[in-house]
């Protein structure tokens, strides 16, 4: 996964030194039992999506229907098709090796700065859809669709554009620990085949692979979820950047927050400048001494144990209003190049929180 500053953007899919331990649990517990009792938080909002649902029916059922007390705000269409989408297709639980996340937008009309619901219909089956079609290139029979983040990009008074940012795992599950011995990763550049172990005993193989997916996969399989948990709503999105060193709230959105107060640089670092565990997250600067790629075991456990530290911490340290009440659902680390006179490799991270609702049903499949 990465990001070429200057000219393209894709979106893909303990330690010794300075390094301090976790926390957290090292392998990823199964927290959904065979029987669960939905709580009334649960059974309320899942009225409210089947509520929802059976006015797109009707929408679906009447298409010369005219504007009327079903029109939605704009804000009231993103949380009802993000809702509806993730109760019907989503299994946030599912821990699958590979993570695959895509990234799409498409445009709703507005009368009077109100979506009609037919409009609402119509988006809803447009993103399923595509969701469908992302899901069908998936070569495995084992995967799932775990999170559907439906945002508001921008607006005027009559289109809105909808984000829309997914993530299918697939495959077997993940080892949650920490790093091995030979877990020596070139920091990035899968996506180009560049990527790879670039030391130890597999030294030059994996080229499909790099750093940050590697941490982004510990991430995910180390994370815990509540009893019962099936997929999330309400879904907001956190933004971390190696070279900006700082923290963003919905970066994508029409009024995004930066974090004022805090920010990523690690402050135990031994010796500043000497391009070694200088923030949170990987960044990697050319003019100073020890300019690397290529990411040792030491430097892969303290990237993933500070990331968490970001996760579950830090980002609710810097937006306790905007993420009160949600827990974080999944990541998406990609690597970043800026090909200037001065080069420099760094990670970012793309973070995503919600309401969890818990539920025995199962998702039905794109």
């Amino acid at each position: 996964m990465k990001k070429l500053i200057l000219t393209l953007a894709i979106i893909s899919v303990t330690g010794i030194l300075i390094f301090s331990g976790c926390t957290k649990d090292t392998e990823q517990k199964d927290t959904r039992q065979q029987v669960f009792q939905p709580s009334e938080q649960d059974l309320a909002i899942e009225g409210k999506i089947l509520d929802f649902k059976q006015k797109l029916d009707y929408a679906r059922e009447n298409p010369n229907l005219k504007s009327g007390e079903d029109d939605m705000t704009v804000e009231e269409a993103v949380w009802n098709i993000e809702a509806l989408v993730n109760y019907t297709y989503a299994d946030a639980s599912a821990d699958l090796n590979t993570i695959i996340n895509n990234s799409t937008e498409i445009s709703v009309g507005l009368v009077d700065g109100k979506v009609p619901i037919n409009e609402v219909a119509e988006a809803y089956d447009q993103i399923v859809d595509s969701l469908s079609a992302q899901y069908s290139q998936v070569q495995s029979e084992d995967k799932q669709l775990t999170i559907a983040d439906i945002s508001l990009k921008e607006s005027n008074e009559t289109v809105a554009v909808f984000g829309v940012n997914s993530a299918i795992t697939a495959g077997m599950p993940n080892p949650g620990g920490w790093f091995g011995v030979n877990d020596i990763w070139w920091y990035g550049q899968a996506d180009l085949n560049m990527g790879g172990y670039c030391g130890g005993i597999y030294n030059g193989t994996h080229t499909n692979d790099d750093a940050a997916e590697q941490i982004q996969r510990k991430i995910m399989f180390r994370k815990s979820l509540p009893s019962g948990h099936r997929y999330f709503i309400d879904i907001k999105e956190v933004y971390i950047n190696g070279t900006l060193a700082a923290i963003e709230y919905e970066p994508n959105s029409p009024d995004p927050i930066i974090c004022e107060c805090c920010n990523i640089f690690n402050p135990d670092d031994p010796i500043p400048n000497d391009n070694f565990y200088e923030k949170f997250v990987y960044d990697n600067w050319d003019y100073y001494p020890n300019f690397h790629g290529c990411l040792s075991q030491n430097e892969m456990n303290f990237y993933l144990s500070k990331m968490e530290t970001v996760i579950y911490d830090m980002a609710y340290d810097c937006f306790p209003n905007e993420l009160a009440g949600k827990i974080f659902s999944d990541c998406n680390m990609y690597w970043g190049l800026i090909p200037d006179e001065n080069i420099t490799y760094y990670h970012e991270n793309t973070i995503h929180y919600g309401i969890s609702v818990g539920s025995n049903d199962l998702p039905e499949e794109l």
